[in-house]
């Protein structure tokens, strides 16, 4: 038997800068995740900083087995003096 084309449901799916666009669904962009290393690379600061900072909360960041990965936009914010929920001032 012939299946009928016109009955199935079909997703049209593009890829944009690392994400996935699904038509009748808003894109949603996963933050750009960086290393201690990769972070102190590319804010022009020591790594022991960058670590000291995460070690103590001041900057928030997630652990993932034994590396600790820091949200790009959250560590900007953090440099241009914008604190989280969970930081005291």
């Amino acid at each position: 038997m012939k299946e009928n084309k016109t009955n199935r449901t079909k997703m049209k799916m593009k890829v944009v800068a690392g994400t996935q666009e699904t038509e009748g669904i808003e894109e949603c962009k996963a933050p750009l995740m960086l290393t201690i290393d990769e972070t102190a690379k590319k804010a022009h600061l020591s790594s022991y900083t960058v670590r000291s900072w995460v070690k103590s909360g001041m900057v928030r960041s997630v652990k993932i087995g034994h590396k600790y990965l820091v949200p790009w936009n959250v560590f900007c914010g953090f440099l241009c003096g914008e604190c989280y929920e969970g930081e005291r001032r």
